[in-house]
């Protein structure tokens, strides 16, 4: 199937993917979409994924995404675009806090390097 990746992600097609479950849950995800630049991939015209870098100033970003179950028939192809994505993007450090083993093993899949433990999670650093 072809995926398609494209920035004109909005907060529509985000709560679409993340299905917020309550007003702390639809803040984030307000907030993620208008900190930095964000994209949407669709298969088959379906919307599948969300994600994008919140922007922490300095020159660094954290990336952040959310899957819909549909996505995984094509988390091959969605991480190939995602790590062409992430290497033409201008930040010059690209952080993402997992707190999940799966997210953990995303971060590794797309190319990041694990740091540190910390409170909310483990840190990862993308290696370029």
């Amino acid at each position: 199937m072809d995926i398609v990746v494209s920035p004109n992600c909005t907060i529509y097609d985000a709560v679409e993917v993340m299905q917020p479950k309550n007003f702390s849950e639809m803040d984030a995800a307000r907030v993620m979409c208008a900190g930095g630049v964000v994209w949407k991939a669709a298969v088959a015209g379906e919307l599948v994924a969300v994600a994008g870098l919140y922007d922490l100033g300095r020159g660094e970003a954290e990336l952040w995404a959310s899957f819909t179950p549909d996505a995984s028939k094509n988390m091959a192809g969605i991480f190939r675009k995602a790590r062409l994505t992430l290497s033409r993007t201008s930040y010059l450090r690209i952080l993402t806090c997992c707190n999940s083993r799966a997210g953990s093993r995303m971060a590794k899949l797309l190319g990041f390097v694990f740091l540190e433990q910390t409170e909310l999670g483990e840190l990862w650093i993308w290696k370029v």
